[in-house]
């Protein structure tokens, strides 16, 4: 993979690649003892349904970050239409055979200007019966901070690059915002 900004991304891929042995990884198996320093980046969200993509786990470093905790709401109510349907679009071909990631710059403005530009790296977790129902992320927010409750006017993905997961390699990269 490579081409990473944040070292937590790089650190993040090497903790995923040693965990996956020949197989994408359980939702259980992941370990927070392991990864103490990079907790307070992860992200963790559960597809409940093709509508709802849930965040249950938002490290403090996001949530000081951005100034709002996104734990328990719908990620696809947070972003503007464009990101949520490339999200929608990545979930629905993601499935037991092809689980899929994704590593992305953003960035994020609200209408008083105020906006966060970041890194993603997000990677499919199995459930018990071997569907890619979660997917954990490391984000590191590189500038700004505070958007707060304010409404979002722009997310973007300043690039855009899936993973297959079940062998690490880039299936598609967007170098386009996509807003």
């Amino acid at each position: 993979m490579g081409n990473y900004v944040c070292s937590g991304s790089e650190q993040f891929d090497a903790y995923y690649r040693q965990m996956r042995t020949n197989e994408v990884p359980k939702r259980s198996s992941l370990d927070p003892t392991e990864i103490p320093h990079l907790l307070p980046y992860l992200i963790i969200g559960e597809v409940e349904s093709p509508e709802i993509l849930r965040y249950r786990l938002v490290g403090a470093h996001v949530r000081e970050r951005a100034g709002r905790n996104l734990t328990g709401q719908n990620f696809y109510e947070f972003v503007t239409p464009g990101i949520a349907d490339k999200w929608r679009d990545l979930i629905s071909r993601s499935g037991s055979k092809t689980p899929l990631g994704v590593h992305a710059m953003f960035r994020l403005s609200v209408e008083s200007g105020l906006q966060i530009v970041g890194e993603n790296l997000v990677l499919p977790f199995l459930d018990e019966t071997g569907f890619p129902r979660f997917y954990v992320g490391y984000c590191e927010i590189t500038e700004g901070v505070g958007i707060g409750q304010e409404r979002l006017k722009t997310s973007e993905a300043l690039s855009w690059t899936e993973i297959d997961a079940t062998n690490m390699r880039v299936t598609e990269t967007t170098r386009e915002a996509v807003v």
